[in-house]
């Protein structure tokens, strides 16, 4: 029945077309003297790679590492955590398949968190790319697994995901996933529920990592110019559109009036989006704050710069690291300030289908973030944030983090090859 399916899917995309690309291979920066094989990990974006990175360096010492990605423009950001990784912007073809396991033949291949499930989230990890790798006898595995639930944004993804859901599940030798939900939801999609197992998630792993890498000079001297004793620094991560972006700069502005010294860094979600960027600009303009972008620095901040625009890749974390307090936008990776001991901000109204909203529930249960609504409130609670015993609050906040860390111990028992 598969191979019936297989056919007419081929058939219908020679009908309607399908997207096809070139490969796209960056070199490692070191040359791999391993005689252990290659080992394939898929992650979209740097937030699946930082989410799973204790899993990741695990794989990365059995061989030489290959990271593969739908979006090459986290390159300079994956190499920062990865220097000797090959990385390789995929499309999904058969033929890209039948290159790549035949330059670089996979040990094992492992899927960060999604898609579980065909074109089921925002990236694209393709049946017939999977299925080729699949033929060639390599091992499959879904590590810390999730589902979006994403409508299909194409006619070639509804025919993949109607035909196809049950098969690109079965792919996977095995499927480490975060909840019982999610675990549940697969098995109607018609996953072998003996291949299921519920593992927490990473991300509560990757706390114990505190390292910071700084991606150039003129980050270090930024970073060492806003850590200076007594300067209060808001760090606002993973603003998404319009609404965040007017919600901050307001809200800075009355924290403005506090604390008449404090800067504030604001990153986009999607710095590569220029009309984002633009937004930012008016709004910042409009509002009489002086700023300068991180892309067009050469130096320091200009003593009179209120407002810092990070439109690069990869550096957040290390801005977060420098923070008096941190904002998060909603739906997005709360434990990177956390991780910091930072005192966090975030709106309330969290989608329940991200991959974030686990995290979310339970640092709100414990009470490890400040949530509120409106830019008053946001302000408030920032003002607040920075007024408070940093050390100290430091001290409670990582004492607490640490009872949450146990989903990389049970990664490996499962996976037969961590410590």
């Amino acid at each position: 029945m598969e191979l019936f399916k297989w056919q007419l899917y081929k058939f219908l995309l020679f009908i309607i077309g399908s997207k096809k690309e070139k490969l796209k291979i960056t070199p490692p920066n070191k040359i791999c003297t391993s005689n252990n094989g290659f080992y394939w990990v898929f992650c979209s974006t740097i937030g699946e790679l930082n989410g799973c990175k204790p899993l990741i360096e695990k794989i990365s010492k059995q061989g030489q590492l290959v990271l593969l990605t739908d979006r090459l423009c986290y390159q300079e950001a994956f190499h920062l955590h990865f220097p000797d990784a090959i990385l390789i912007e995929i499309n999904g073809s058969i033929a890209e398949a039948q290159q790549l396991t035949t330059k670089y033949p996979p040990n094992d291949f492992y899927v960060c968190e999604i898609p579980c499930t065909p074109n089921d989230a925002p990236c694209r990890l393709s049946y017939e790319f999977l299925r080729t790798v699949k033929s060639k006898e390599v091992n499959i595995v879904m590590v810390n697994g999730w589902l979006y639930q994403y409508p299909p944004s194409c006619r070639q993804d509804v025919i993949e995901r109607k035909f196809f859901t049950k098969e690109y599940i079965n792919l996977f030798d095995i499927l480490l996933v975060q909840t019982e939900k999610i675990k549940q939801a697969l098995v109607e999609k018609g996953a072998n529920p003996k291949l299921l197992h519920v593992t927490g998630n990473l991300k509560f792993d990757a706390l114990k990592d505190q390292a910071i890498h700084i991606k150039d000079d003129v980050s270090k001297t930024i970073l060492t110019q806003l850590a200076k004793p007594n300067s209060k620094t808001i760090v606002a991560g993973c603003l998404s559109g319009e609404y965040e972006y007017q919600l901050l700069i307001s809200s800075f502005k009355l924290v403005l009036k506090e604390f008449p010294a404090a800067r504030l860094v604001i990153a986009p979600r999607h710095p590569e989006k220029k009309e984002q960027l633009s937004k930012i600009k008016d709004l910042l303009t409009e509002h009489a704050l002086s700023h300068e972008f991180k892309s067009q620095l050469r130096d320091k901040l200009n003593d009179d710069t209120k407002v810092l625009v990070l439109d690069t890749f990869g550096e957040l974390r290390s801005y977060y690291s420098i923070a008096t307090a941190a904002y998060v936008g909603r739906n997005h990776n709360l434990l990177e300030p956390l991780t910091f001991g930072k005192p966090v901000v975030t709106l309330s109204g969290w989608e329940s289908t991200y991959p974030s909203y686990p995290v979310y529930e339970i640092t709100k249960q414990k009470g490890l973030i400040i949530e509120v609504d409106g830019d008053k409130a946001v302000s408030d609670a920032l003002i607040n944030a920075l007024d408070l015993d940093l050390e100290k609050f430091k001290n409670n906040m990582l004492e607490q983090l640490a009872s949450l860390d146990s989903c990389l111990e049970l990664n490996g028992k499962l996976l037969n090859f961590l410590s």
